[in-house]
C-alpha cells in the first residue's frame, strides 16, 4: 500500500506515503498528493492524537523560547548605557590600535597642541609627508617623499602660495587640510617633532576645478557656490584652503572678487591657505599685514618641480620659460616675452626688494626653531637622566631601609629572647639588666626610623594594605594604636596584633 516505507512530514505533521489506489484502505487524514497524483500524503489515525500533543508541545516550545527572548531582550534594555559605554570605549580602543599601526608604519606622531611645550602658536608643518604618497612609497609606485614645511601661524592669517603648475601648490593644501583631520581624530601625523596643528572646528576646502553638470554650474560657479559656503561658516578655529582662486573668469575681475574674499577672512581671523597664479594677489601680502607670500620651488632647466615651499617669496608661474622648453617656436615665446608689460614698475621693484628680505627673515626664523627644537630634545634628555638618577637614588635609599629594618628587627628578637631569661637572674642583676634591655629596645626603635620609614607610618590607617615580613604576606589594616605602636590586621580569617617594627615599607623586605 506504501509507495515509501519511512514515514514523512507534511505540514509539520508525520505522514505515510500511500499509492492512491490504495488510499481506502489507511483511515487517516491526508495532508498533500504528490505532482503525479499517484501518491497521498496520509496521516494515520491512530497517529493523530500523538501528532496533536506533538504539535502542542512545539507550540509550548515556541512560546517558552520568546519568553525568554523577551527577558533577554528586556535585561539588554535596562543595560543599553553601559552597553552604548562600552562599545565607545571599544571604539576608542580600535582607534588607539589604528594610530599605533599607523604611526610604526609611516614614522607618524601625534601632532602638538598650541600651548604645549614646544609646539608653535599655530599651524606649523615640519616635514609633513601626505599619507597617500607614503602608501605609494611602499607599493613601489614612487621612490620617494618629498617633505613640506609650512607655516600659517604668529604674525600672519592668510598664506598665498603662487608658483608654477606641478610645484606642489594643492600638494600643500591637502596636506594641511588632512593634518589637521588626523588631529582632530586623535591620530597622529607623518611629520616630524614639532608639528603643531591646532584643533580647528572645520575646514572650507574649495579645492579641484570640476563643473557640477547636473546643477548646471560652470567651473567658476562651482567655485563661488562653495567659497560662499565658506564665508557663512567661517570663523578663527576654521581652517581654509582654497585652491586657484580667481581662476575661470577675467583675470582683473577675478583678482578683484578674490581680494574682497580674502579680506572677509582677514576681517574673521579664519586661517587660510590660497593657491593662484593671478599676479596681483602677490600684491595683496604686500599690502596687509596679517598675510604673506609663500612660493613652491621649480627648476626651470628641467622643467621639474622641486616641491620645496619658501615663505616670504611670491613665486612666477614661469610659463614662458615652460613653452619655451617644451619646444614651442621661438618667435612666437619672443613675441609674448615683448608683449608682456609689466603695469607697475614700482610695484615691481618693491615686491623684489621685499622678497629678499622676508625670506632672509624666514631662514633666519627656520633655523631658529631648529635650534630650539634641539634645546627642547636636549632638555627632555637631561629631565630623563635626572628623572632616571632618582628613581636609582629611591630604590637604593629603600634596599638600605629594608636592610636596616631587618637587621633591628633581628636584633629586637635577641632582645625579646634576653627579657624571658630575666626571671633566672638574682633580683639586683634583674633590675639592672632589665633596664639596659628596655634602653637597648627604645634606642632600636627609633634607630630605623628614616625620613621615608617616619612618612610610612604616619600615613597608615584603617584600610591600607601593609607586608608582614615575618609572614611574607600583604594584610590588611584594622585598627592602629600609635601610643602602643602597635596595628591591628586581618590576614586571611586570622585578627593578629603586630607592632610598627614588624611592618616593612616594601614587599618582599
Amino acid at each position: 500500500m506504501l509507495s515509501d516505507p519511512n514515514p514523512m512530514r507534511r505540514g509539520g505533521r508525520a505522514v505515510l506515503a500511500v499509492k492512491a489506489k490504495s488510499s481506502g484502505r489507511v483511515r487517516g487524514i491526508v495532508h498533500d498528493r504528490s505532482s503525479s497524483g499517484e501518491t497521498l500524503f496520509v496521516e494515520p489515525h491512530e497517529a493523530v492524537l500523538l501528532g496533536n500533543k506533538h504539535s502542542e508541545a512545539e507550540a509550548d516550545e515556541r512560546r517558552e523560547v520568546e519568553r525568554i527572548l523577551l527577558d533577554l531582550t528586556r535585561v539588554i534594555l535596562g543595560a543599553e548605557p553601559r552597553i552604548v559605554r562600552a562599545a565607545e570605549r571599544v571604539t576608542e580602543l580600535e582607534l588607539a590600535f589604528v594610530g599605533a599601526r599607523w604611526a610604526k608604519d609611516a614614522d607618524a606622531r601625534p601632532a602638538l597642541l598650541p600651548g604645549e611645550s614646544g609646539a608653535a602658536p599655530g599651524l606649523l608643518l615640519r616635514s609633513a609627508r601626505h599619507p597617500l604618497l607614503i602608501e605609494q612609497v611602499r607599493e613601489k609606485k614612487l621612490d620617494a617623499v618629498v617633505p613640506i614645511d609650512l607655516r600659517l601661524s604668529g604674525d600672519f592669517d592668510v598664506l598665498i602660495i603662487t608658483g608654477p603648475n606641478t610645484g606642489g601648490k594643492t600638494l600643500a593644501l591637502k596636506t594641511a587640510g588632512l593634518f589637521a583631520l588626523l588631529t582632530r581624530a586623535g591620530l597622529p601625523v607623518p611629520g616630524a617633532e614639532g608639528t603643531t596643528v591646532p584643533l580647528f572646528d572645520g575646514i572650507v576646502a574649495d579645492i579641484g576645478d570640476e563643473q557640477e553638470i547636473q546643477q548646471s554650474l560652470s567651473t567658476f560657479s562651482s567655485h563661488l557656490k562653495r567659497i560662499k559656503a565658506g564665508l557663512e561658516r567661517a570663523t578663527e578655529k576654521t581652517l581654509v584652503l582654497l585652491d586657484e582662486l580667481g581662476s575661470g573668469t577675467d583675470p582683473d575681475e577675478g583678482a578683484a572678487l578674490s581680494e574682497a574674499i580674502l579680506e572677509q577672512f582677514l576681517k574673521r581671523r579664519s586661517p587660510t591657505l590660497v593657491s593662484t597664479h593671478i599676479g596681483k594677489l602677490k600684491e595683496f601680502a604686500f599690502r596687509h599685514p596679517r598675510a604673506e607670500n609663500a612660493c613652491v620651488e621649480f627648476d626651470a632647466k628641467t622643467l621639474a618641480p622641486c616641491y620645496h615651499l619658501i615663505l616670504g617669496s611670491p613665486g612666477e608661474s614661469g610659463a614662458l620659460v615652460i613653452a619655451r622648453r617644451l619646444g614651442v617656436p621661438g618667435e612666437v615665446v619672443d613675441r609674448a616675452q615683448h608683449r608682456l608689460v609689466r603695469r607697475d614698475e614700482e610695484v615691481k621693484k618693491l615686491m623684489e626688494d621685499m622678497r629678499g628680505a622676508r625670506m632672509q627673515a624666514e631662514r633666519v626664523r627656520s633655523e631658529a626653531e631648529t635650534r630650539l627644537q634641539e634645546v627642547e630634545e636636549a632638555k627632555r634628555a637631561v629631565r630623563t637622566t635626572q628623572e632616571q638618577l632618582a628613581q636609582k637614588s629611591e630604590m637604593l635609599e629603600a634596599e638600605a631601609q629594608k636592610s636596616i629594618e631587618q637587621r633591628v628587627r633581628e636584633a629586637m628578637k635577641r632582645v625579646s629572647e634576653a627579657k624571658t631569661l630575666l626571671p633566672q637572674l638574682p633580683a639586683a642583676q634583674k633590675q639592672a639588666m632589665e633596664r639596659l634591655l628596655n634602653e637597648l629596645e627604645g634606642e632600636l626603635s627609633g634607630s630605623a626610623l628614616g625620613e621615608r620609614r617616619a612618612a610610612f607610618l604616619a600615613s597608615l590607617k584603617k584600610g591600607n594594605f601593609v607586608y608582614i615580613p615575618r609572614y611574607k604576606q600583604r594584610a590588611l589594616v584594622h585598627k592602629l594604636d600609635h601610643a602602643k605602636r602597635e596595628v591591628t590586621v586581618k590576614l586571611g580569617s586570622m585578627t593578629l596584633t603586630v607592632a610598627f617594627d614588624e611592618l616593612s615599607t616594601g614587599e618582599g623586605g
